[in-house]
């Protein structure tokens, strides 16, 4: 129970630093919003190109992707990725830019991010196509291939945990593999904390969606009782401060991350968070991550 109390302290200290840096979450926000604008425009403009086919079967109409559709899915997939893992180098830019003494703002988290663009693509190509074998592995092999495809998946999900952060942060442009070696050499001095960490998250924002959620709930069924309009207002309201939440976790995840990456990596405490918490939280773990990551 000490470390899991020790993570839901860094995730108050992680809270300082978001409320110093609220950009952070604006960064967030509008970046999950662009890529959600670039998916539906991406699949509107494969439509009205041809790439999606209707076909009349005996069961009914089916929808197909021809050449033209497979092709302009691959692409949609691989500029979402590049979207989500530019949100994330921009994050973490701005991040260890605090840490380090700055002020940072969007624009220097962005430019940082825009610097490393060409490394974050090949990232992105790698990541794409990671997951298309793995789902063609699912395909073939029935159930054996789901279990195979989701072992190879948590294995590649905790190898290139921190290869974002390292591509943005290196001094020279990295390599997708060479920011995976390095994401394993911080995971290897980190091994277990970060999983630690991560549940403290976890259970950080459990409590808040119950202390945020149960008034909400009450607070509808009691609107409902005036107006159903009234309800439909105050609960729509309930679901973008849910939704603000959301955004909020998943920056302080990333706060985390930068915090463990600094530590790890420069082997000093972030000011922002108390030097004996961090340093009993983060500990470096050697035996099964020395065999897989040498």
């Amino acid at each position: 129970m000490g470390k899991i109390s020790n993570s839901i302290s860094l995730t108050k200290s992680s809270f300082r630093v978001l409320r110093q840096d609220k950009e952070l979450v604006g960064i967030n926000f509008f970046g999950g919003l662009g890529v959600i604008v670039l998916w539906i425009l991406g699949a509107l403009s494969i439509w009205l190109l041809g790439g999606i086919e209707f076909i009349d079967t005996a069961a009914g109409s089916d929808v197909q992707l021809n050449a033209l559709g497979y092709i302009g899915f691959l692409l949609l997939l691989l500029g979402t990725t590049f979207a989500r893992h530019f949100i994330e180098a921009m994050i973490a830019a701005a991040v260890l830019f605090r840490f380090r003494g700055g002020d940072p703002t969007v624009s220097t988290a962005f430019a940082a991010a825009r610097g490393r663009a060409w490394p974050i693509m090949m990232f992105s190509m790698v990541s794409v196509t990671i997951g298309l074998i793995l789902s063609a592995i699912e395909e073939r092999l029935g159930v054996v291939g789901t279990i195979i495809a989701n072992v190879l998946n948590i294995a590649w999900a905790i190898a290139s945990a921190f290869a974002i952060i390292n591509i943005v942060d290196a001094p020279e442009p990295i390599g997708p593999f060479k920011a995976v070696k390095r994401s394993g050499g911080v995971i290897k001095k980190t091994w277990g904390e970060n999983v630690i960490l991560n549940l403290g998250l976890g259970i950080a924002f459990f409590l808040g969606f119950l202390a945020y959620s149960i008034p909400s709930v009450l607070l509808t069924v009691a609107a409902a009782s005036v107006s159903g309009t009234l309800a439909f207002i105050v609960g729509a309201l309930l679901i973008i401060g849910l939704l603000v939440l959301l955004i909020a976790t998943s920056v302080l995840g990333a706060i985390v991350k930068a915090a463990v990456y600094f530590y790890a990596i420069e082997g000093t405490t972030p000011a922002q968070f108390d030097a004996d918490l961090i340093a009993n939280a983060i500990k470096p773990k050697k035996k099964l991550t020395d065999k897989v990551f040498g």
